[in-house]
């Protein structure tokens, strides 16, 4: 993976864009309820602040990369949360 990263990391960002966008299509067309409460403009906010953040990975910056992945965490962390405790949310 570290051979990955170093050797092609634009194919790497390219795959997490392109899962980012069919995550909020997917969430938007097939009626999941993974994000179904959030409204589409708030969604369309992250997916662009992603995008933004790997332009500058791409372009070596070095705190876009701790950014998003400080970022990716927590959604991760609040998805896993929400799982738990669905009553919760």
């Amino acid at each position: 993976m570290v051979r990955a990263w170093r050797g092609r990391a634009e194919w790497l960002l390219l795959v997490f864009m392109v899962l980012d966008g069919l995550t909020v299509a997917y969430t938007r067309t097939a009626g999941a309820r993974l994000n179904a409460g959030q409204p589409i403009g708030r969604q369309l906010i992250w997916l662009a602040l992603d995008g933004f953040l790997i332009w500058r990975i791409w372009r070596r910056g070095r705190i876009a990369w701790t950014v998003l992945l400080i970022l990716t965490a927590s959604r991760v962390v609040a998805g896993h949360q929400r799982l738990r405790d669905p009553e919760r949310n």
